[in-house]
């Protein structure tokens, strides 16, 4: 592989099953309808009623996103202690989102990824980053400016990372919260494609939703994948970038990953794919 490789998918969708059904393939189905009719009136509706049932709590919904409480017991004690005014994004938030869904304990992140509501940069971004989130301070990730909660969700590169937490609060677009209820997978809407064009995802993306199906594979999670193009560039480095964050979870991890890259046709067919990576 070059440092640039065009693969060819051989599957563009991975199957999961529900283990929540049937509010699972009503969340799928929702999620669908509600990219097919363009978050029509009716489907918008159908959707706040779905989730109101699902998570029992008490929703506010403001435009195409909502927002509800975390109790108590899903607040872990290094994010109780993440100083007022940051929040959390990425893996962290994906998980309180999804303990809600799922009525089961929050799992510890990967990593910690923070944002900030405001428009420019304090003093106290980067002492917060260096404290908090060290390791990828330390290779140039900073803290995420947050202007507006409608254009920051909709600026994700996959929907289940349409999410924000600040404080007891947690917010998600409405395919955020169906996708996690749904246990899917797929491109944003912005890169997702439609009836009329090809989805339009970045190999990065693409290899991050590989390593997350990997550790739902691992924790038991049925889940699915949607969106794939038929073809997907990405480079030597990106994929050594996924493979090291999936060995941060464990090696089984890594080795799911590696075997669902050429179950897709994303790495040549091998006895053993995670050798192969390591080579």
């Amino acid at each position: 592989m070059g440092p640039l490789s065009t693969l060819s998918i051989r599957h563009r969708t991975l199957q999961g099953s529900c283990s929540t059904a049937p509010v699972c393939l009503d969340a799928r189905q929702a999620a669908a309808d509600l990219i097919v009719q363009n978050g029509s009136v009716r489907t918008v509706r159908a959707a706040h009623e779905l989730l109101l049932e699902a998570l029992a709590a008490e929703l506010t919904f403001t435009d195409e996103h909502m927002t509800l409480p975390i109790p108590p017991e899903l607040v872990r004690e290094e994010v109780s202690r993440l100083p007022s005014p940051y929040g959390l994004k990425g893996g962290a938030a994906r998980e309180i989102l999804g303990a809600l869904a799922h009525k089961r304990a929050v799992r510890a992140p990967r990593d910690l990824d923070l944002i900030r509501r405001g428009s420019f940069k304090i003093p106290t971004d980067d002492e917060i980053a260096a404290a908090w989130m060290p390791h990828d301070y330390r290779h140039g990730a900073r803290v995420e400016l947050v202007r507006s909660m409608q254009r920051y969700l909709g600026s994700r590169d996959i929907t289940v990372n349409e999410v924000a937490v600040f404080g007891e609060l947690v917010s998600a677009s409405l395919l955020c919260a169906l996708d996690t209820l749904g246990q899917t997978l797929r491109p944003s809407r912005y890169r997702g494609g439609s009836i009329h064009r090809q989805p339009a995802l970045d190999g990065r993306v693409f290899l991050k939703m590989v390593r997350l199906f990997a550790e739902a594979e691992v924790y038991g999670d049925p889940i699915e994948i949607v969106g794939i193009p038929d073809a997907v560039l990405f480079s030597e480095f990106d994929l050594a970038l996924h493979l090291d964050k999936a060995f941060q979870r464990n090696s089984a991890v890594a080795r799911v990953f590696a075997d669902t890259l050429v179950l897709l046709g994303a790495l040549a067919a091998s006895s053993d794919p995670l050798a192969m990576l390591l080579e």
